[in-house]
């Protein structure tokens, strides 16, 4: 078999020498027929290229209000800056919105604040796809208190929320039917305490979008935009326009307003958009695959470090979608190959072999796919899935090496056994597979040390020297972060034996500040 495959690799090596010259001539025509630009989107780009600034504004608000909290000197001004914290964070940090959210509940002293809290918990669990335990919290609710003003528009508007979300699980039918009316009736409701916010005035444009009235939507949700200041505004305003033109399969007007809202989107600072995402489909279907390629990037990077689950779906599908487009192109291109250098046969045999791997490839995104569905795992599987890959390559490398062996005892013995008793390079693999790991997972959870810190006596917590680099002991914790819990799979995770992590385990649960028994159950949460 190893035989085989190095004829085949010669074979290869010997092909793509052929076609060098030819590559020269194929790539610039390629990139010509999906490389269009359309120039709508250099104002976007320029957006794009500041968004740092304009999240650099929303973080330190943020941060400031986070001193306001901790300064508070009642419960009740403590709730209230928590609750403002919640409501600047609510389309940029998923994280920041629970952390608050379950300090409003803890701070809660009077029935309008809980009223208040559970609210935003009904929302949380929206965002979680937790849709009857949602429902089941907002119908348990004491309505007792709505009287009138921001508690009662709140909870309208919060119950706008839920049942739109119900309505669109159910689909069709009557259950359908049954939460949209109750969506109709509160829009109608709220509209009876509040006619002038722009919420109000939002609400009295999709009355006339789901009347049939398109003319009069587009018309009120136009004033909205332009009349409005805040970009957030501004953006749900351009959005909904967009979706109206897209049921009436105009296209170039919704891409333009997709494009305008998107901007509105970057400029407010927001994660858990979907202009930029549905941009990039239509980019797509327009055959500019390397524009696309960067608007769902930036979407998945997006969805990502502000953790909106039911965005991240949206973002896998469109990844494998695009990813599709990129092997057909890929195919495209050797086609082009073979009748420009004439090596069909050997083509074919190339283009068989991606297709074999576009097959493997869309078998590992479909389980990406179907990981994604469990939002609160994402992050989890994407580091757990690449130490899995990693250590098989490692693994790969001693598979190798014996298989080298054996090819020595017939051709070249001598030479080949010399080589292997050399000092092995596979410790540098694993250095270089540890300090990946890493730097990925402090990516994804940049807080981890210091929140592990949190949790250690003073004598006993840890201070990278690097920056970078994890002890054996914070990889330990790291992993049971990730999910790896059992011990056995942790030592061969770290190239250790089960009683070394075991040791270094009991050691860690008795510099901790809580309860034994409670420490590593803190690590998973954090």
């Amino acid at each position: 078999m190893l035989e085989s495959a190095c004829r085949t690799g010669r074979l290869c090596r010997r092909f793509f020498r052929s076609v060098c010259l030819a590559l020269l001539f194929a790539v610039p025509p390629v990139l010509v027929s999906c490389g269009g630009y359309d120039a709508r989107l250099k104002d976007l780009d320029a957006v794009i290229a500041r968004q740092n600034e304009y999240r650099d504004s929303v973080e330190r608000r943020i941060v400031t209000l986070g001193r306001v909290f901790e300064s508070a000197p009642t419960d009740s001004l403590k709730w209230e800056t928590a609750r403002k914290i919640c409501l600047c964070s609510n389309h940029y940090s998923r994280d920041t919105v629970f952390r608050y959210q379950h300090l409003m509940e803890t701070l809660a002293s009077d029935p309008r604040q809980e009223l208040l809290s559970r609210m935003a918990k009904v929302r949380i669990l929206l965002d979680k796809n937790e849709n009857s335990l949602a429902e089941r919290m907002f119908l348990d609710t004491d309505t007792s208190v709505l009287n009138g003003g921001p508690f009662l528009r709140d909870w309208l508007s919060c119950r706008m929320v839920l049942y739109s979300e119900l309505a669109s699980d159910a689909g069709s039918g009557a259950e359908a039917e049954h939460c949209e009316g109750i969506v109709e009736q509160t829009r109608r409701r709220y509209l009876g305490i509040d006619s002038t916010s722009f919420y109000a005035r939002r609400v009295k444009a999709q009355l006339l979008r789901d009347a049939g009235e398109t003319r009069a939507a587009l018309d009120a949700f136009g004033r909205l935009y332009e009349e409005e200041e805040e970009h957030h505004s501004k953006a749900s305003a351009a959005y909904s326009i967009a979706k109206i033109y897209e049921t009436a399969g105009e296209e170039e007007l919704r891409f333009d307003w997709l494009v305008r809202s998107a901007q509105q989107d970057f400029m407010a600072a927001e994660r858990g958009y979907m202009s930029l995402y549905e941009l990039a489909l239509m980019l797509y279907d327009r055959r500019q695959y390397s524009k696309s390629e960067q608007y769902i990037s930036q979407n998945l990077m997006d969805v990502i470090a502000g953790n909106f689950s039911k965005r991240l779906l949206n973002s896998g599908k469109a990844k494998l979608i695009i990813t599709e487009a990129s092997r057909r192109v890929e195919r495209a291109r050797f086609i082009w190959l073979t009748v420009g250098a004439g090596f069909v046969f050997l083509l074919l045999v190339l283009i068989f072999i991606l297709f074999q791997r576009g097959i493997r490839l869309q078998r590992g995104l479909e389980e990406t796919n179907r990981q994604l569905i469990d939002a609160n795992k994402i992050k989890n599987g994407y580091v757990f899935r690449y130490m899995d890959l990693s250590l098989h390559y490692i693994d790969r490398i001693g598979e190798t090496r014996n298989e080298l062996r054996s090819l020595g005892k017939t051709e070249g013995f001598d030479a080949v056994m010399k080589s292997l008793r050399s000092p092995s390079a596979m410790y540098g693999e694993y250095e270089d597979y540890y300090r990946i790991f890493d730097e990925t997972f402090l990516g994804l959870y940049p807080d981890f040390v210091e929140k592990v810190n949190e949790l250690l006596s003073e004598d006993c917590r840890f201070v990278l020297e690097d920056g970078r680099r994890l002890p054996k002991e914070l990889r330990i914790l790291a992993a049971i972060r990730i999910g790896v819990t059992e011990s056995g799979k942790i030592a061969k995770f770290l190239k250790c034996s089960p009683n070394t992590v075991y040791t270094y385990r009991t050691r860690l649960k008795r510099s901790a500040l809580c309860p034994k028994d409670e420490f590593e159950a803190r690590i998973a949460m954090i």
